[in-house]
């Protein structure tokens, strides 16, 4: 350990204080922007981080279902957006679900309905 002068007391504060902030990254599960690749990454490396084979990238890149960039004929994607495209797609919880049913209306197919409404005269 370094021994710790009045002079060289600023620059161990700033060092202890960044090291307690990594401290607490890891003990509430925040991930740290500098982990995230700032680089393009090519088809393949997208098919590997997402764990899908190639072919499925291309597809769900032509439908709109996965973000990219393309310049000329080749495409290429941001780690970061994804992350984010990853976690807008999760699947509804059963609460979630169970909350929208009970505020969802009951609908009745277009025969009960007309009747339903009809006048009995």
């Amino acid at each position: 350990m370094k021994k710790i002068t009045f002079d060289n007391l600023p620059q161990a504060v700033a060092l202890l204080l960044e090291k307690v902030e990594k401290l607490e990254d890891v003990l509430y599960g925040r991930q740290s922007e500098t982990k995230i690749q700032e680089k393009p990454m090519g088809v393949k490396e997208a098919a590997a981080f997402l764990e899908l084979a190639v072919p499925t990238i291309y597809s769900k890149v032509s439908r709109g279902d996965l973000p990219a960039y393309k310049s000329g004929r080749k495409l290429y994607f941001d780690e970061a957006m994804l992350i984010k495209h990853i976690k807008s797609t999760r699947k509804q919880v059963t609460q979630e679900m169970e909350i929208k049913i009970e505020r969802t209306p009951l609908q009745l197919p277009k025969h009960q309905k007309r009747k339903a409404f009809r006048w009995q005269g």
